[in-house]
C-alpha cells in the first residue's frame, strides 16, 4: 500500500482506524495514470473536427511548480489535470488544475486489544551487596600489598598525557608541572607556588570498598623555599565526610633542599562499619593548601602518592602500638631482621622495652622523663653530680617551689645581710618576690630572675599605695636612651615619650569589659604567626589579611553618620564570594563606568524598564494609570513617523577609546587588548534624535539640562515612538477591510462566470 510506483490507480475511504486495510473492495478507485503519460487521452471527436485531450500531472504542492512530473506518481501528493486540442502533456504547471491525492496523517484510532504475553525477559542487574559481616580473628602478617591494592593506578605518575597525570580530574590553585623524576623511572608533580596562593590537585576513587584502616605513602623533595602548607588530604567521602591531613611540616619541620623523604602512615577512620552515604575517597597531594598553615613560597616536587588498605598485620600493630608511625624515611633504608640502619628515621612514637646503651651525636634532644645518675650538659651549663647537686649557668623558666640562701639574678644579690630593713625572698604566684619592710612604708619587689618586675609601695597597713609592671627583653631597661623593650601596666596611663611599642604578642582592652583584644594569629586564634586578629573572647571579629584586605564576620557594614562612601584609588569592587556576585565602579579611556557581569548574566523575559537620569540617578519606567495624571489622547499626527528614514554610523566613544588605544601601542605602551572594553567597531543602525525633532515629533527626544537651566538634546524615546504606528496601522487596516469585501464581490463574479463558462464547455464536450 505505501508504493505507488507503476500504479494507474488511487483507491481512498475513511473510518476511526488508524491501520490502513487491506481489503480493496474499502476503497473507491480513481483512474490516475492513462496507457500513455506521454500523450493526452484522446476524447470524442468535436463538431468542428477537432480532438479533445484529457492531460494529467502530478506534484508534491498546491500549485504544481514542486515536484511536477507528467509521468512518474512516486510520492507525489497532487494531481493536476486540463484539457485542450493539443495531444502533448504541457510541462506549464499554469495550466492544471491541482487536487489533493494524499492528505495529511489522520487522528489515531481507538486503542486494540490487549495482545498475547511476550517472552520472559533477561535476567535483572545484581541486587545491592549485603551487610558486612563480623571480622574474623587476625591471621599471619601477609607481605606488603602490592600495585594492585591501590586506590587508583598511576600512583608514581607515569601516565600524564594532558594538563595532569592520569587519573586527577581537578586541580585548584597554581597548577602542577610534569618533571622527570630523578628518584623512580616515573614522573615528579611539581608545584612552583608563590606567598598566599594555594596549588593542589586532586584524584576520585570510587568503586572500592569501605577500609576502616588506611595505608599512606607518600614521596616528596622540597627544591626551594620552605615546606610550611605542604600536605597530604585524604577524604572519606559519604553522607559525612572524614579527612585525614598530613602535613609535612608535623614530620619533617626543616627538610634538607633536593632531598627525598618518604612518610608512611597507617590511618584509622572513625566508623568499623560502612558509612551512609559511602561513595570512595578522594586524594589530594597538596604543594600548597591554606588549611594546613600559611602558605609560603616554595618549590616542591611529589615522586609518588600511594593510598591502600592497610593489611591485617599493619592494623594489628596500629592498635597495640607496635608500628613505627609517622615513619619518615630518606636516602637508603636497610632492615635486617631486628635491625634498622637509615640515614634519618623522624616518628611520632616509638615504643622501646629496653634500650642498653645508645652512642650518639644527638644534637638537640627533648625528652619526658630522664632517669639517670649523673648529667652534664649544653658545655657544662647544666650539670648534676652524683650528690644531687644542680649547676644551672643558664635561664630557669617556670619553676616552682622551695630555695634557700642567697639568691643572685643578673648581677643582684638579696640577702638580709645588705640591708638594714629585714628582707625576705619567697616565690608568690609563680614568681621570686623579694620584700622589705621599712619602719614609714613597705616596699615589695619582684627580681629579674622571674622575668618580671613588680615595685610595689605600700602603706604600712599592707594596702597598696603605688604599682608598676616590667617585663625587660634584652636585661635592660627604658629610659629615653637604650633601646631596650619593656612592657608595663600602670595605674594612671603610659607615656611612651614618643617611642615605639614593639614585638606586641596579644593586646586586650578593659578589665571586666567585653573581651575585645588584637593579637597576631590564625583565623583560630592560636599562638602561630597570622594576619591581624580582633577577637572578643575566642570569636573572631575582623581580620587585616596579610595582602591588606579587611575582612569582617558580622553581616553588616554600618555607616553611622548622615552620609559616607567606599573610595579606592583603583576599581572599586563589591564581591559576593559565595553566590559569585560582582559590581565594580572603575574607568578606562572611554569613560567612567559601573559594570556587573553578574547583572548581564541574570536575564528575564519582560520589556527593559531601566531609567538613568542626566545626573545618574537609576530607576526603573512604569506605564500603569496609578503613575499618571491628566492622560489624555496623543494631538501628534501619527504620519509624521513615516518622514523619518533610519541612519547609520559608528559609535562616537568607541572609535575614541579605540583610537586612543592604538595611539597608545604606536608609542610603545604594551596594550592589553583582552582587557579593554571596547564595543566592536560597526554601523549601528537607528534614528537621530534631531531627525526626529525635524519631522515634528519633539515630544519623543529626551534631554539634558545644563548648569544654566538650558537643555541640550541627549536621545531619543525608541520604546514610546513606535505607538505612533498605532493610528497609521488601524487605518491601513480600515482600508484592508474594505479592499477584501472588493475582491470577494470580485471572487464571487468570477467564480460564477467560471461556472457558466463549465456548462457551456460541458455542451461543447457532449
Amino acid at each position: 500500500m505505501s508504493d505507488s510506483a507503476g500504479k494507474t490507480y488511487i483507491g481512498m475511504y475513511v473510518d476511526s482506524i488508524a491501520a490502513d486495510s487491506t481489503d480493496p473492495t474499502k476503497y473507491k478507485w480513481t483512474l490516475i495514470k492513462g496507457a500513455d503519460g506521454t500523450q493526452g487521452i484522446q476524447g470524442p471527436t468535436g463538431a468542428n473536427g477537432q480532438t479533445s485531450y484529457l492531460h494529467i500531472a502530478y506534484a508534491t504542492n498546491a500549485t504544481g511548480t514542486t515536484g511536477f512530473s507528467v509521468s512518474d506518481s512516486t510520492g507525489k501528493t497532487y494531481i493536476g489535470q486540463y484539457t485542450d486540442f493539443v495531444s502533448a502533456d504541457s510541462t506549464d504547471p499554469a495550466k492544471y488544475k491541482w487536487v489533493l491525492i494524499k492528505g495529511d496523517k489522520g487522528d489515531t484510532g481507538a486503542t486494540g486489544s490487549t495482545g498475547p504475553q511476550g517472552p520472559t525477559g533477561n535476567t535483572g542487574a545484581t541486587g545491592p551487596q549485603g551487610p558486612q559481616g563480623q571480622t574474623g580473628l587476625t591471621g599471619p602478617r601477609g607481605p606488603v600489598a602490592d600495585e594492585s591494592m591501590l586506590f587508583g593506578k598511576n600512583s608514581n605518575f607515569l601516565d600524564w598525557t594532558g594538563t595532569l597525570p592520569v587519573g586527577y580530574s581537578g586541580q585548584t590553585g597554581t597548577a602542577p608541572t610534569k618533571v622527570a623524576s630523578d628518584n623512580s623511572s616515573g614522573n615528579a608533580v611539581q608545584w612552583s607556588v608563590t606567598d598566599g596562593v594555594q596549588g593542589y590537585m586532586n584524584k576520585q576513587v570510587t568503586n572500592v570498598p569501605y577500609s576502616q584502616y588506611l595505608a599512606l605513602e607518600v614521596t616528596f623533595k622540597l627544591t626551594a623555599g620552605t615546606i610550611d602548607s605542604a600536605g597530604v588530604l585524604i577524604r572519606m567521602e559519604a553522607s559525612v565526610d572524614s579527612d585525614t591531613r598530613i602535613d609535612f611540616k608535623n614530620y619533617i619541620p626543616d627538610p634538607v633542599l633536593n632531598k627525598w623523604y618518604t612518610i608512611t602512615e597507617v590511618i584509622k577512620q572513625p566508623s568499623k562499619t560502612t558509612p551512609a552515604g559511602y561513595t570512595g575517597y578522594t586524594i589530594y597531594p597538596m604543594g600548597a593548601w591554606a588549611s594546613f598553615r600559611p602558605i609560603t613560597a616554595k618549590t616542591i616536587q611529589f615522586d609518588s602518592v600511594k593510598v591502600r588498605p592497610a593489611t591485617q598485620g599493619e592494623q594489628y600493630g596500629f592498635e597495640n602500638g607496635l608500628l613505627v608511625n609517622g615513619w619518615v624515611k630518606t636516602g637508603t633504608t636497610l632492615i635486617d631482621g631486628g635491625r634498622i640502619s637509615a640515614d634519618i628515621v623522624t616518628t611520632i612514637q616509638a615504643y622501646i622495652k629496653e634500650l642498653s646503651a645508645l652512642s650518639a651525636n644527638l644534637g638537640s634532644v627533648k625528652a619526658g622523663d630522664i632517669t639517670g645518675v649523673t648529667m652534664d650538659l649544653a658545655g657544662g651549663k647544666f650539670i648534676v653530680d652524683p650528690d644531687g647537686n644542680v649547676t644551672l649557668k643558664g635561664t630557669l623558666d617556670g619553676a616552682t617551689g622551695t630555695f634557700s640562701g642567697s639568691i643572685t639574678s643578673n648581677g643582684a644579690t638579696f640577702d638580709e645581710s645588705e640591708s638594714n630593713v629585714p628582707v625576705t625572698a619567697e616565690i608568690e604566684d609563680g614568681f621570686l618576690t623579694v620584700k622589705s619592710t621599712h619602719t614609714k612604708q613597705k616596699w615589695k619587689g619582684y627580681s629579674f630572675f622571674g622575668g618580671w618586675v613588680n615595685l610595689e609601695r605600700q602603706n604600712l597597713d599592707g594596702s597598696r599605695l603605688y604599682n608598676t609592671y616590667i617585663n625587660p627583653r634584652y636585661t635592660a631597661w627604658y629610659d629615653g636612651k637604650g633601646k631596650g623593650s619593656i612592657i608595663m601596666h600602670v595605674d594612671e596611663g603610659l607615656d611612651m615619650n614618643d617611642k615605639p611599642i614593639i614585638n606586641v604578642k596579644l593586646m586586650t582592652f578593659r578589665k571586666g569589659g567585653n573581651g575585645w583584644k588584637i593579637q597576631e594569629s590564625p583565623d583560630d586564634g592560636s599562638d602561630a604567626n597570622g594576619q591581624l586578629q580582633f577577637f572578643t573572647g575566642d570569636t573572631r571579629r575582623a581580620t587585616i589579611g596579610l595582602t591588606g584586605n579587611f575582612y569582617i564576620t558580622g553581616n553588616r557594614y554600618v555607616i553611622q553618620n548622615s552620609g559616607g562612601s567606599y573610595e579606592a584609588e583603583g576599581k572599586l569592587s563589591l564581591l559576593n564570594t559565595a553566590g559569585g556576585t560582582e559590581m565594580h565602579l572603575g574607568s578606562d579611556a572611554t569613560s567612567p563606568y559601573v559594570q556587573s557581569i553578574s547583572v548581564f548574566n541574570r536575564t528575564y523575559s519582560p520589556a527593559a524598564n531601566m531609567y538613568v537620569t542626566s545626573s545618574g540617578v537609576i530607576g526603573r519606567t512604569t506605564s500603569a494609570t496609578k503613575y499618571k495624571l491628566e492622560i489624555d489622547n496623543s494631538k501628534v499626527d501619527p504620519y509624521k513617523i513615516l518622514d523619518l528614514n533610519p541612519k547609520t554610523w559608528y559609535d562616537k566613544a568607541a572609535t575614541e577609546a579605540y583610537a586612543d588605544a592604538l595611539t597608545r601601542e604606536h608609542a610603545g605602551e604594551v596594550v592589553d587588548w583582552a582587557e579593554l572594553d571596547i564595543p566592536q567597531l560597526e554601523r549601528v543602525s537607528g534614528l537621530i534624535t534631531e531627525d526626529v525633532i525635524a519631522a515634528g515629533l519633539p515630544e519623543y527626544a529626551t534631554y539634558e539640562f545644563n548648569k544654566d537651566g538650558t537643555r541640550e538634546v541627549e536621545g531619543l524615546m525608541y520604546d514610546r515612538l513606535w505607538t505612533l504606528l498605532i493610528p497609521v496601522v488601524r487605518d491601513q487596516k480600515e482600508e484592508i477591510t474594505l479592499l477584501k469585501e472588493q475582491v470577494k464581490s470580485q471572487d464571487e463574479k468570477i467564480s460564477n462566470l467560471e461556472a457558466r463558462l463549465a456548462a457551456l464547455e460541458a455542451k461543447i464536450n457532449i
